[in-house]
């Protein structure tokens, strides 16, 4: 149901994106191609990942939804409000997970794959070094045992983190008063694509993937409007080709410096 859902969201927004895209390009030229690609062999890669470590969370997850020490068999809470206030801890945590990636050298080597990317498309939100996949599903499982979030509720809050990943970093134009509602609430791909600045304090920003409310409350939130005009997207220092290098994306990383 989930890959049903979601592969039907990735063709609603390359539709979006080919009627009425945020910035223009030529879908057919050689860099766009090699751009798409590129994005797809690191989803392949990941995905691959994926499902030996989420049959691994499967299989240890057995007896972790009814340890006696998570924060909802603390709360005894069930139902409805067990469902809403474990999403929210979760997304709260992966919006940490998110700020650790960026200011933990060794996590920020893998997460610079994601960002080094030219141009953001829908593609673009499925594209993470393999190995920081691996992680980041281990810290989930960490998260599962310590907010006691029920194997229901963490699939749901899966299908909204990649659903929103896939929104907020496509390629779509909102209208713009639109837009400027929805940013008070979500994270829109306006908001977004400041994160992906090659400036440091605007990559440095809007961490969420959700919703706003961390990086308002935090004070790493940057409105879209105050640096579009000079907004680029990509990582200084890395050349277009080598950001759409599938062998340099995965290898990089690994490389000592």
């Amino acid at each position: 149901m989930k890959l049903v859902l979601l592969t039907s969201l990735i063709l609603l927004l390359y539709i979006y994106e080919i009627i009425l895209p945020l910035r223009k390009r030529k879908l057919f030229e050689k860099m766009s191609l090699i751009h798409g690609l590129t994005n797809l062999g690191l989803i392949f890669f990941g995905s691959f990942f994926i499902r030996i470590v989420t049959l691994a969370i499967t299989y240890y997850s057995i007896d972790v939804y009814s340890f006696k020490y998570s924060l909802m068999s603390i709360l005894k809470l069930s139902g409805p409000s067990a469902t809403v206030l474990s999403i929210i801890f979760f997304d709260f945590f992966i919006w940490l997970q998110h700020v650790a990636s960026h200011h933990i050298p060794i996590l920020w080597r893998l997460h610079k794959v994601h960002h080094c990317d030219t141009f953001l498309d829908t593609s673009s939100g499925l594209r993470f070094h393999p190995i920081e996949i691996i992680l980041s599903m281990f810290y989930k499982l960490l998260l599962i045992m310590l907010i006691g979030i029920s194997s229901s509720d963490f699939l749901m809050f899966e299908v909204i983190l990649t659903g929103f990943a896939l929104f907020n970093h496509s390629n779509i134009k909102i209208n713009n008063t639109i837009d400027t509602y929805l940013s008070y609430f979500i994270v829109t791909p306006n908001v977004h694509q400041v994160h992906h600045s090659n400036k440091v304090d605007e990559t440095n920003s809007n961490f969420g993937f959700n919703i706003v409310i961390w990086d308002r409350v935090f004070g790493t939130y940057k409105e879209y409007k105050r640096v579009k005009e000079n907004l680029e997207i990509g990582l200084k220092g890395v050349s277009p080709e080598d950001a759409n290098s599938l062998i340099f994306l995965l290898l990089w990383p690994l490389r000592r410096k």
